[in-house]
C-alpha cells in the first residue's frame, strides 16, 4: 500500500520493550545520564527495539538488497560512535509521547557515513501505541555538507581576521606606541607642556592595541597546541566574569586528547553560545563550565542558575541552538538541554575523539527483527 510504495523511506518499529525499560530507569533520575554512564544498560536498551516492516525507499536508502536482508542486518545501522546520538532521539521521543523530529548520524549497510532527519510517530488512541512507531528517514548528507563547508569557510575567515588583527594592527600600534612614548620622553626633557598630551596619546594607543588584540583572540581564541581547548575557555569564563559582572567557574578533569583545531574551535564555540545565553536570556548570575575528557571522549557542561528553557520549544530556536546542535553533529557527538530542578539550564555536549564522519566504522548493535512480510 502507501506504506510499501512511499518515497520516503519509513521503518516500522515496535518499542513497547524501550518504554518500559526507560519508565524503570526514570526511577533512579534521568534515563540519558544513567545510559551514557552503563554502556551494558544502553546496548539492552537498543536489543529491545524490533523492526516490524520496511519499505522499498529505506532499502535503497539504507543500501541493502532486499527487505529481508534490511531487517537481518539493522543491527548494523548503529555504531558505537552513533550510539549516543540515537538513544538521545529515542529518548526525547518516549518523552514527547507523540511525535518527534530532529537530524541523526548513521550508516548505510554498505558502511557510508550519512546524515538523516529523523522522524518517529505513534497513533495516540490505539491499544498497543508504543508497539506500531512509524520511522521516517530523509537524507541530507549533501545539505550538511555544504552547510558544514559554510560554517568552516566562516570559523577560517574569523580566523584570519583575528591573525591579521594580530599580526598587523596590533603590531603597528605597539609601533606607534613606542614612537610616541620616545617623542613624549624628548618633549618632557625639554620641560615642554606637550610632553603631557603625547603621554595622552601614548595611553590611547596602548589601550587600543590591547583592544585589537583582546578581539583578535575572540575571533581566534584556540590555537593548535594539546591545552588550547581548557586554556580557551578558561579564558572565556574570565571574560564572562568581567563583561557581565556574574560568577563564571572552570574546571577541567581529565586530560583532553590532542584535539585538531576544528573539534576545538566547535567545542569553544558551543561554550560560549551556552555563557551568553545563561546571561542574555536565562539572566544567570552563577554559571559553571565543565570539561571532561577521556581517551575516547569529550564532555562539555554549562550549568547555569537563571530562568531556565522555555515550555515552548520552538521559542529557543533563536537562541542559537541549532547553531549549537550542527557543531556537534558535525564532531559526531549530541548536543542536550534539559532544566535544572533547582532552576537553571544544563547543556551537555559530549563529542567522541573519533567521529562518525572522520574515521569511524560501523559495528554489530543487536536490533530484534520480526520477519513479517
Amino acid at each position: 500500500g502507501d506504506f510499501d510504495h512511499s518515497p520516503t523511506a519509513t521503518i516500522e518499529l515496535d518499542l513497547s520493550r524501550v518504554r518500559r525499560i526507560l519508565d524503570d530507569l526514570a526511577d533512579e533520575g534521568d534515563p540519558r545520564e544513567h545510559l551514557a554512564d552503563h554502556p551494558d544498560q544502553a546496548h539492552h536498551l537498543i536489543a529491545g527495539i524490533r523492526v516490524l516492516r520496511v519499505n522499498n525507499a529505506a532499502v535503497n536508502l539504507f543500501e541493502a538488497d532486499s527487505r529481508g536482508h534490511f531487517r537481518s542486518n539493522a543491527s548494523n545501522l548503529v555504531s558505537p560512535e552513533t550510539t549516543p546520538a540515537f538513544l538521545d532521539a529515542i529518548c526525547d521521543f518516549v518523552d514527547r509521547r507523540l511525535q518527534y523530529e530532529d537530524e541523526q548520524p548513521c550508516f548505510t549497510l554498505g558502511g557510508k557515513s550519512i546524515q538523516v532527519i529523523v522522524r518517529m510517530s505513534r497513533q495516540p488512541n490505539a491499544k498497543k501505541p508504543w508497539s506500531r512507531v512509524l520511522m521516517s528517514v530523509v537524507d541530507i548528507t549533501e545539505r550538511k555538507r555544504l552547510e558544514q563547508e559554510v560554517l568552516h569557510i566562516s570559523d577560517l575567515e574569523r580566523m584570519r581576521i583575528g591573525q591579521d588583527l594580530h599580526d598587523s594592527l596590533g603590531q603597528t600600534l605597539t609601533g606607534a606606541a613606542c614612537l610616541c612614548t620616545a617623542l613624549k620622553n624628548r618633549l618632557a626633557d625639554r620641560k615642554l607642556p606637550e610632553a603631557a598630551k603625547a603621554a595622552e596619546i601614548v595611553q590611547l594607543i596602548t589601550q587600543s592595541a590591547q583592544e585589537a588584540r583582546t578581539l583578535a583572540h575572540g575571533l581566534n581564541p584556540v590555537g593548535g597546541a594539546p591545552d588550547s581547548l581548557p586554556a580557551g575557555i578558561r579564558q572565556l569564563a574570565a571574560t564572562i566574569r568581567g563583561l557581565f559582572g556574574v560568577s563564571c567557574s572552570f574546571s577541567c578533569e581529565g586530560i583532553p586528547p590532542h584535539l585538531d583545531p576544528k573539534t576545538a574551535m566547535h567545542l569553544y564555540r558551543i561554550a560560549q553560545e551556552a555563557t551568553t545565553n545563561a546571561v542574555r536570556h536565562g539572566r544567570a548570575k552563577h554559571i559553571g563550565i565543565k570539561l571532561n575528557a577521556d581517551p575516547s571522549e569529550v564532555h562539555l557542561t554549562v550549568t547555569d542558575n537563571g530562568r531556565g528553557l522555555p515550555d515552548d520549544l520552538p521559542r529557543l530556536q533563536g537562541l542559537g541552538i541549532n547553531t549549537m546542535r550542527y557543531r556537534a553533529s558535525t564532531l559526531g557527538g549530541v548536543l542536550h538541554l534539559k532544566k535544572r530542578p533547582v532552576g537553571g539550564t544544563v547543556v551537555s555536549c559530549r563529542v567522541p575523539v573519533s567521529g562518525p564522519f572522520r574515521d569511524a566504522s560501523p559495528s554489530l548493535m543487536p536490533w530484534s527483527t520480526h520477519d513479517d512480510s
